[in-house]
């Protein structure tokens, strides 16, 4: 699933801002790393990759687009009945900003575990918004737990079902979907995990001893007008009893932004990206 460019908003002041009415960061004292797009339409992206506290400088006030993604939730143990990690939700809003300075908070992946459960990924917190973490896969006949996007459900007890991924109650909006169904019997041979949502699909339920394949993650690749494809926030694969892991979804961790982690791997920290046209 891809993610394509806001139209701009008519409601807002053309007076403000620039001469497109996109407001203007600070580069000499706000800690992040410009992105010079000036040949691709002349938009300028600012992306804030690393967990923890900004504080960004506008010297002017208008519109920018801003991307937020969380933290996506650790790994676990691989054996059968550990499901596939959750993607860190993802809002994407055009947003009004005036001039001075703007807290960005990134939250960090979920730590993952080689003894147990995954941790859920930390929420990221931006211009009024929030992306939740991601949540981590299920155990044994442990539910996935919710997040941005859902974990797998464990591989045992019965049909066991994902983590919810994230809707916002008031709006609508989708920051993510759920992880897969689980579903085997505990101490036999017929258990397989469902895999971590994605911030672009939603995790795979097991079939019989094949673990489910994680949710693919938000391609960014026409938002950025890249080249290649560039995917954040995807889900990890669910075990299944025979040994083998299906598919990753894409975007998932291996240092992916806001991915659910493989295996016993971190998750992938949150981001923000910042998007303004340049004067």
């Amino acid at each position: 699933m891809s993610i394509s460019r806001l139209k701009y908003p008519t409601f807002w002041n053309m007076s403000a801002g620039n001469a497109d009415g996109y407001a203007q960061l600070n580069e000499d004292d706000s800690p992040f790393t410009s992105v010079d797009t000036t040949s691709k339409q002349g938009y300028t992206i600012y992306k804030f990759t690393e967990s923890g506290l900004y504080q960004v400088r506008f010297n002017l006030g208008g519109f920018v687009e801003a991307l937020i993604v969380g933290g996506g939730a650790g790994g676990a143990t691989q054996a059968y009945s550990w499901a596939g990690a959750g993607g860190g939700g993802v809002v994407y809003q055009g947003v009004g900003v005036s001039a001075g300075f703007q807290e960005i908070v990134i939250g960090s992946g979920g730590r993952g575990s080689s003894s147990g459960s995954g941790l859920n990924g930390q929420s990221t917190e931006a211009f009024g918004f929030t992306a939740m973490g991601g949540g981590a896969g299920g155990y044994g006949g442990f539910v996935g737990l919710p997040g941005g996007s859902g974990g797998g459900g464990g591989g045992a007890d019965g049909s066991t079902p994902g983590g919810h991924g994230y809707v916002d109650p008031i709006t609508g909006l989708r920051q993510g979907y759920s992880g897969g169904y689980g579903s085997g019997t505990t101490g036999q041979s017929n258990n397989g995990s469902g895999g971590g949502g994605g911030a672009g699909a939603a995790g795979g339920d097991n079939s019989g001893t094949n673990g489910g394949a994680g949710g693919a993650g938000l391609n960014l690749k026409s938002l950025f007008l890249a080249t290649n494809d560039w995917y954040i926030a995807g889900g990890s694969a669910g075990m299944g009893a025979n040994g083998t892991l299906s598919p990753n979804g894409a975007g998932s961790s291996n240092g992916a932004i806001g991915g659910g982690g493989h295996r016993t791997e971190d998750g992938g920290d949150g981001a923000v990206f910042i998007i303004t046209k340049n004067a």
